[in-house]
């Protein structure tokens, strides 16, 4: 999600992200809503760039114990908001 202005309203949802190096980016100064996805990519689930945030609650990240555990996907960025998280893929 790329904006120069806040792109607000942003719903990122219901999706399966795989082999991908970075499922999610964000960099626009907006809150984005990132729910219900699998983020089962090979290093990063969310990212969040430059002033963006995100409510990445309510998705799996690769395996039952969430983001950043062995096996994966991770969090990278300030302002990303990843717990509670879904331990079965949707």
């Amino acid at each position: 999600v790329f904006g120069l202005s806040a792109v607000s309203g942003t719903i990122i949802s219901d999706n399966y992200i795989t082999n991908e190096s970075l499922d999610v980016v964000v960099n626009t100064p907006a809150n984005v809503d990132v729910h219900l996805n699998d983020l089962v990519g090979k290093r990063v689930g969310v990212q969040t760039l430059n002033a963006g945030t995100a409510n990445a609650t309510l998705n799996f990240w690769g395996c039952a114990k969430g983001p950043g555990a062995r096996g994966c996907t991770t969090v990278s960025g300030n302002g990303v908001l990843s717990t509670p998280f879904s331990s079965k893929e949707f």
